[in-house]
């Protein structure tokens, strides 16, 4: 201790003396390891938070890299599904018109235009209704589908590209395939009443 007492009056102020003094106690070495013990903590919480700043990046990076994937080759697969599916639509309207030509001739053919609440209920008035009309003699019901993709009609889903017929005398047509049927079919026809 004397020494220290010698090296401490070769400083140059008191308060750096005093500092001196107080850093060569035992106290002041246990205080320095407890405050390195404590800056480790502050390292590991830092390296820590590098850590998780990391891997969220790498979360984004994947992230970016799945979305990336999916516009990139599944987006333009669905795209040409979609594509094919119409293109088989107005291959095949044709055929059904002319098919849907020969069981109307000679009939008088209501058409409905359904929403699409009252036509995806089974037991709806609207389903009673139309389905009764397609039960008079001499009668056939054409209901024109509000919805593009989705094959629900009166509670059935049944898939169908153009038009289908749930009952006798009872068909369904998809709004799209509508304008084509009214052209090639309906206009030729004697007794059309559209509701």
């Amino acid at each position: 201790m004397a020494a220290n007492y010698a090296e401490a009056f070769k400083k140059d102020s008191f308060t750096e003396s005093i500092l001196f003094l107080a850093r060569s106690t035992s106290a002041y070495d246990r205080l320095s390891e407890i405050s390195a013990w404590f800056s480790r903590l502050r390292i590991l919480r830092l390296i820590i938070r590098v850590f998780s700043f990391f891997v969220a990046f790498l979360e984004a990076g994947i992230f970016f890299i799945i979305a990336s994937s999916i516009l990139l080759f599944v987006m333009p697969v669905l795209v040409l599904l979609y594509f094919g599916v119409y293109s088989a639509a107005l291959i095949f309207r044709r055929y059904e018109n002319k098919k849907l030509e020969n069981k109307l001739s000679g009939r008088r053919v209501f058409v409905f235009f359904a929403d699409r609440e009252r036509e995806s209920k089974e037991n709806s008035f609207f389903s009673g209704l139309c389905k009764d009309f397609a039960k008079a003699e001499n009668a056939a019901v054409i209901v024109v589908s509000p919805f593009f993709f989705s094959s629900t009609a009166f509670g059935e889903k049944k898939p169908y590209l153009n038009i289908r017929s749930p009952e006798d005398n009872l068909y369904i047509c998809r709004r799209t395939s509508f304008f084509s049927l009214r052209r090639t079919v309906l206009s030729k026809l004697d007794t059309v009443y559209f509701f």
